[in-house]
């Protein structure tokens, strides 16, 4: 009497291995076998580390003399055909027969090396396995995917209901139609709890954990995280995505634009403090170093603070002699620039042109997604083609070309559906900035550096401070919709000189080769008595005093 090991694999815990034990039981029964092992995996037959599998690799001849599987592809699906094959040499060569009930006429004998033949017939098994689990595990995804594109509303994952969303039994699923049982509904309690979650991130300044501290006393016990995520999920602001592509839009919860502000405010709340200093740094960000690196605040002499290099600090960056600047002077220039833009026209014209070029943008990157989803539409019929072509052949040879081919498509697809989920990011980056851009028509007062730090994150793209020596530089500030200004700067130096600050000219531009300020002026040409070309000059600050006059300039 022979003694077998059944060996059993189902995918998952929730399937049970009874018909495949069944089965082998049988089997042995008809044959007068014994069965004196039973090994089982519960988990995917494409990885090679399974438990039962590395228990069935370790018994030998001394356990039992042949070992029995349900069919071939419950002994491994994995696309390493070379690891397949190498796992049924070590059951041979441990002493042990091989059988699949799934060709019960083949058995193959311990301590005999495989011939062609076999070696043909374990290979078109385990590439068989491998297109069966393909072709499954896409009937799978395109099945949801079809389902969830009826209905607007489908619940295809179990775990896909978010906050403020329930799911329910679809009234319309009759067993038939390819519909989902379930579908989900706002959940009109836990709405309220979302509506309050956005208005006290962004109309009360709350920070997430006094949010999380908040909700807890009603009953809601949240941490930081997840009220994160839950700020991110685009189904608040009406819209189902599914793999990377936007699927349906729904009646929003949160309304776009204030949804969109969410992000402008995350952006904000890095500005609170240096990590390296106790300070507050309300340009935390968007202040600049001439060589590119950041700067951050720090204690100068009689405890005044300034903004310094933070490459410098580090010493690991990049060689950098630009002096630091005080934080008191920053926050004049901020101020000023502030007070310039609230009555400065070109300003807000310059704001309204930047957003419909970003308006124009939008437009061109929805048009590029409409033809690449027509572009995947395509590409999943041609799969879809070519799965049917596989299933019907029996030519190897047309079956591997093939294979390629489905491979070629299915990267094609990822790489569209990619390409789609960028220009997706693109969009709401751009909405981002056209919201921030419509808080830039600010009526202007004096702000306290709390208030700098709400605003500098919504306006600036930069502020870049460039030092001509200890005492005297340029500082440029960048502003979201294109408009530069540029300040030229002399700092106290005790009894000798007094903290000077000049507001330039818009036609002045600081030219960093030189390290000077850049003014483009007309040359006459002497002959024709004419203007007809242009140069420019280069001035430092005190060649700046000498040059104009700067008494217009001056801010206090």
């Amino acid at each position: 009497m022979k003694r077998v090991i059944a060996y059993l694999r189902v995918s998952t815990e929730q399937q049970d291995t009874e018909r495949q034990l069944n089965q082998i039981k049988n089997y042995c029964f008809d044959n007068d076998y014994s069965i004196v092992k039973v090994i089982e995996d519960k988990v995917t037959g494409t990885i090679s580390n399974r438990e039962g599998l590395i228990e069935l690799l370790r018994c030998n001849s001394s356990v039992a003399d042949m070992v029995i599987v349900s069919e071939q592809s419950r002994f491994s699906r994995e696309k390493n055909i070379m690891s397949v094959l190498s796992s049924i040499t070590n059951v041979l060569y441990n002493g042990l027969d091989l059988m699949f009930l799934d060709n019960p006429n083949k058995v193959y004998v311990a301590f005999q090396d495989l011939d062609i033949n076999e070696l043909l017939l374990l290979i078109m098994g385990a590439y068989a396995s491998n297109i069966e689990k393909d072709k499954i595990i896409y009937r799978l995804k395109s099945g949801k995917d079809a389902i969830f594109e009826k209905d607007c509303f489908a619940q295809v994952d179990n775990n896909a209901v978010p906050f403020g969303f329930k799911s329910i039994p679809n009234p319309l699923y009759n067993g038939i139609d390819k519909i989902s049982k379930n579908i989900i509904v706002k959940n009109d309690v836990e709405v309220i709890v979302i509506k309050e979650i956005f208005d006290l991130y962004v109309n009360h300044n709350l920070s997430l954990n006094k949010i999380c501290i908040y909700l807890k006393s009603k009953g809601y016990n949240f941490v930081p995280s997840v009220l994160k995520s839950i700020m991110e999920n685009k189904i608040y602001k009406g819209e189902r995505w599914r793999k990377g592509k936007l699927i349906h839009y729904i009646e929003p919860i949160i309304e776009p634009e204030l949804f969109n502000m969410v992000s402008i405010k995350a952006k904000e709340n890095i500005l609170i403090k240096d990590n390296s200093t106790k300070y507050i740094n309300p340009y935390k960000g968007i202040i600049k170093c001439r060589c590119g690196s950041s700067m951050y605040i720090a204690e100068g002499n009689n405890n005044i603070l300034r903004y310094a290099c933070f490459a410098q600090a580090k010493k690991n960056y990049k060689e950098c002699n630009n002096t630091a600047i005080g934080k008191d002077i920053i926050n004049k220039v901020v101020n000023n620039a502030l007070k310039r833009t609230s009555t400065f026209e070109l300003f807000n014209e310059k704001n309204n042109e930047h957003i419909e070029q970003l308006n124009r943008q939008i437009e061109v990157n929805k048009e590029i997604i409409k033809s690449k989803y027509i572009i995947a539409s395509e590409i999943e019929n041609k799969i879809n083609n070519t799965i049917n072509a596989i299933s019907e052949t029996d030519i190897k040879q047309l079956r591997d070309s093939l294979t390629i081919k489905y491979n070629t498509l299915n990267e094609e697809l990822l790489n569209i559906n990619s390409e789609i989920k960028t220009l997706s990011s693109t969009i709401d980056e751009i909405n981002n900035r056209i919201t921030s851009l419509n808080m830039n028509n600010i009526a202007y007062k004096e702000y306290t550096e709390t208030e700098l730090k709400d605003i500098a994150i919504k306006i600036f793209d930069s502020i870049v401070y460039y030092s001509f020596n200890s005492l005297k530089g340029c500082i440029q500030l960048n502003f979201k919709n294109g408009i530069s200004m540029l300040y030229a700067i002399r700092k106290n130096g005790g009894k000798r000189v007094d903290e000077m600050i000049l507001s330039l000219p818009d036609s002045f531009t600081f030219n960093i080769e030189y390290n000077k300020i850049q003014v483009e002026v007309m040359k006459p040409d002497i002959m024709s008595f004419s203007f007809n070309n242009f140069e420019c000059r280069y001035y430092d600050f005190n060649e700046l005093l000498m040059s104009f006059d700067y008494n217009d300039w001056i801010i206090n």
